[in-house]
């Protein structure tokens, strides 16, 4: 996952919409940190398709509500039919743009939703059009992502530290007023100022995966103004930076072996026996990249698909099923000997271009949230430790993710002597002030697990779980019709289940 993942939380919800965004919408121009003062008014103009776009300006510290001020990008497409308010959506990330996600609107929510509510979207602070922060060069990412996440020996493990220095002395650097601000308590507060500047007097809301971050925070600090919540791919204010990479290792793998059962039912699938035999059988592909790495796209052979290129890409299709037909074809080029496939699908799905350069900053804003956001261990020697619990167990104890352990507890070593720390540490929240909310959890989604779900739900006073019994991540608009009624249903009409539900 990106550079050894610092969580692989979302990007993908956005991601998955890639082409979905017609060129006749301009997209709004980036804003920057100046001395104009805050403001909740909006100026809407149009910009495309039937949408509209305006900013609005927040206070890059709340301590200093005066102080210097920082431009949000707003994107609205009136309701087409009988309005009831306004609906706003993220996507989830940290980093993933808001205004993208709304410009695909058909897709996003059914077309009823369209019909009674204004869909808005927004670039949270730092991100896409809404004062975007720089850490990174082309080159910066390619030695982040391209980074070995499995450290075998003193050398890995030093260019695992220089990748962290990477984040934090990019970020410092590239934008020094902006990095000490990116935090999701004041991405809330920022929320909250929207819900102000829409004129709603409750905050309807459709947060996935990060997104329901987001919103689980901006509950918890303005409870009386939660409208209808949907939570979908839940990720719990509570958990420590520690849980979420064995989490995702868990429910990664868990991933693999439902792609993995799939497969073997293909007569394309490049894997044979059984799937505890294909999961070993991908092991020794994916080790056997660390010491024979393979030619990458023909038209950069000095990319090669190294194991941590190999590993990164395999996870980046496990977010939907849509994508395995994608990861077969790769897998059985990579067998074959050929890498290009598996290399361009990667550089699809994280935006990178033929000549070296990223489409957006949403790799910058995901680290600078991250790092700053939660806890989490990111000593080497510690994190050694977790590396060898979860790849090989303890005495009397399986390993939890035998086959991306230590992938994935290498991961937050790029958050390594960050210096920015969020001012709200994780925290149990109960919201019990808020109008009831509803949380959807896939049970095997492999970036938020199932529990995950289940134990945002049972944190909130007024909460009822929507079960999928599916695959990938997030389950509304995904194609469970079941799923998307007792949405639709809660959002439209407020009707709040009057148990759990499970589709």
């Amino acid at each position: 996952m990106r550079r050894a993942p610092v969580f692989i939380v979302a990007l993908v919800a956005a991601a998955t919409l890639v082409g979905c965004t017609s060129p006749s919408a301009v997209a709004p121009t980036p804003e920057s940190v100046n001395s104009q003062p805050a403001s909740t008014e909006l100026a809407w103009k149009q910009c495309g398709r039937g949408f509209d776009c305006a900013t609005m300006r927040v206070p890059v510290s709340y301590s200093e509500p005066n102080g210097p001020t920082l431009g949000i990008n707003v994107v609205r497409l009136p309701a087409s039919g009988d309005r009831i308010g306004s609906l706003v959506v993220n996507p989830g990330g940290p980093g993933a743009s808001g205004i993208d996600y709304a410009m695909a609107a058909q897709v996003i929510v059914s077309p009823d939703v369209l019909s009674h509510f204004d869909l808005v979207g927004f670039d949270p602070r730092g991100v896409g059009s809404s004062t975007p922060i720089h850490c990174f060069t082309g080159p910066d990412l390619d030695a982040l992502i391209g980074a070995d996440g499995t450290p075998d020996n003193a050398a890995d493990l030093a260019a695992l530290e220089d990748a962290a220095r990477i984040v934090r002395e990019g970020c410092a650097q590239g934008s020094p007023d902006l990095v000490g601000h990116l935090n999701t308590e004041d991405a809330a507060r920022d929320l909250d100022q929207l819900r102000i500047a829409l004129g709603e007097e409750k905050l309807n809301f459709l947060g996935k995966s990060y997104g329901t971050f987001l919103g689980a925070t901006y509950a918890d600090l303005f409870p009386t103004y939660v409208g209808r919540f949907v939570l979908d791919g839940a990720l719990p204010p509570d958990i420590h930076g520690d849980e979420i990479a064995l989490g995702q290792a868990q429910g990664f793998e868990d991933a693999l072996r439902q792609f993995m059962t799939d497969c073997l039912t293909r007569s394309d699938c490049p894997f044979t026996v059984d799937v505890e035999s294909a999961m070993t059988q991908l092991g020794a592909f994916i080790a056997g990249l660390e010491t024979k790495p393979l030619p990458g796209r023909p038209n950069e052979p000095d990319r090669i698909l190294t194991e941590a290129l190999g590993t990164y890409a395999i996870l980046m299709d496990l977010y939907s099923p849509n994508q395995w037909p994608d990861l077969r074809d790769a897998l059985r080029a990579g067998l074959a000997g050929n890498g290009s496939p598996m290399m361009e699908q990667l550089d699809a799905r994280l935006g990178r271009s033929p000549d070296g350069t990223y489409a957006d900053n949403s790799m910058d804003a995901f680290y600078a949230y991250t790092c700053t956001d939660r806890t989490m261990t990111t000593n080497p020697s510690e994190l050694a430790v977790l590396a060898n619990e979860w790849s090989f167990g303890t005495a009397g104890q399986p390993a939890p993710a035998p086959l991306l352990g230590t992938y994935f507890a290498y991961a937050n070593v790029a958050c390594a002597d960050w210096p920015y720390v969020s001012s709200t540490p994780a925290h149990e929240i109960d919201a019990a002030d808020a109008a009831p909310i509803l949380v959807v959890s896939t049970r095997h989604d492999p970036a938020t697990p199932y529990e995950w779900g289940v134990r945002l739900a049972e944190q909130l006073d007024h909460a009822r779980l929507l079960s999928y019994d599916g695959n990938g991540h997030t389950a509304y608009r995904k194609g469970s019709e079941c799923v998307d009624s007792v949405v639709d249903a809660y959002l439209i009409n407020g009707s709040v289940p009057t148990a759990d539900v499970s589709c």
